[in-house]
Order: structure tokens, then C-alpha cells, then sequence
């Protein structure tokens, strides 16, 4: 993260860490409602209630760290043209994510397999985490590819008729789990980060 930081500067390294920290906030919770939408007992209500609150958590944490960017000085030139570089990078790589995305659509929807689509999504949502950890050198979303992509291709691999359901919700809030863990815990790396060298 040292290195992102220098890259950057402080000030942008949190402006743009705290928008991917809320987008993979709300993500997780689009996950969970997702996964609560396929269950019809009051569990779904519990589902709901601790994604909410999870959500929530993360916000005011992240709104905390972006409240003290404030008080940082502004980029310098060469900083800001490293952040230009980042964000080309990070747009081609979403790009390449939606051509796959569509392309897994087609593929499944083709040869009358609807059911498998949740978890050729988590397959290719954890690969595009690969090159995003590499580039922005953020080591957290390693985890969060590994977790998404072994149980996405263990899922397909289980996969039958009978318990395709029940596969499909667990594939759902291990996706959400993923995700706000890789909040969580970038957000304590931050957070020590600040202690450290600006408190």
C-alpha cells in the first residue's frame, strides 16, 4: 500500500480508495439482498437486517477516512499523471469485465443453462480482481478473487438440479462476505496506516 501511496500522494490515494471501499460496500449488500430474495422464511429478514447494518459499519468508517483527507496537500503533477495511468488501466479492466460478463451471458443463456449464471459471474468478477490487486497494488483483493473464484468453480462443479437453489444462495452471501471482508480489512490497513505516519 506504501507504494500506491507514494505513487499518488495521500490525498488522492484515500479520494480513491474510500469511492472503491463504498462501491464494494454496496455491492456486498446488493450480493446479500440478492440472496435473501431467494429464500421465503423470515431467515431472509435476518439476511436483510445484518447486510444493512455490515453496510452501515463500513460507511461511517470509510465517511471517517475521507473526512481526514481534508487536511492533506494537494497531489503533485507527477501524481496526478500516475493516477491518469491508474485510471486508463482501471477502465480498460472494467471494460474487459462487462465483454466477459456478456460473453458468459450468451454462452450459458445458448445452451438453455440460466441456473449456472451466478456462478460464472463470481468467477469472472474474482478474475478481474487479479489485475485490479496488481495494479493498484492493493493485496486485500486478492483475497476477495480467491474466495470468489474457488467457490464460483466449486459451486459449478456441485451443481445439480436438486440443490442448484441452496447453491445459489450460498454463492450469493459468500460474494457479499468476500467483498466486505476486503472492505474490513483494507479499511484497518488505513486506519493503521494514519496512526502511524499522520496522527
Amino acid at each position: 500500500m506504501v507504494d500506491i501511496i507514494e505513487e499518488l500522494g495521500i490525498k488522492l490515494f484515500l479520494r480513491k480508495r474510500t469511492s472503491g471501499l463504498f462501491i464494494g460496500t454496496v455491492i456486498g449488500l446488493m450480493w446479500l439482498l440478492y440472496s435473501s430474495s431467494l429464500i421465503n422464511s423470515p431467515f431472509r429478514f435476518v439476511l436483510i437486517i445484518t447486510g444493512v447494518v455490515i453496510s452501515l459499519v463500513a460507511i461511517l468508517k470509510i465517511s471517517k477516512i475521507r473526512r481526514k483527507n481534508l487536511n492533506f496537500s494537494e497531489p503533485t503533477k507527477d501524481q496526478r499523471s500516475n493516477n491518469k495511468k491508474k485510471s486508463t488501466i482501471f477502465l480498460v479492466n472494467f471494460i474487459v469485465e462487462i465483454l466477459l460478463l456478456n460473453f458468459v451471458f450468451y454462452i450459458v443463456n445458448k445452451y438453455h443453462h440460466p441456473e449456472m449464471s451466478i456462478f460464472t459471474i463470481a468467477i469472472v468478477v474474482g478474475v478481474h480482481f487479479i489485475p485490479m490487486a496488481i495494479f493498484l497494488k492493493i493485496k486485500q483483493y486478492y483475497i476477495c478473487s480467491i474466495i470468489m473464484i474457488l467457490t464460483g468453480i466449486l459451486f459449478l462443479l456441485l451443481n445439480t438440479s436438486s440443490n442448484n437453489y441452496y447453491l445459489q444462495i450460498l454463492q450469493a452471501i459468500v460474494c457479499a462476505i468476500a467483498l466486505w471482508l476486503t472492505v474490513f480489512l483494507s479499511i484497518i490497513q488505513i486506519q493503521q496506516y494514519l496512526k502511524n505516519n499522520y496522527s
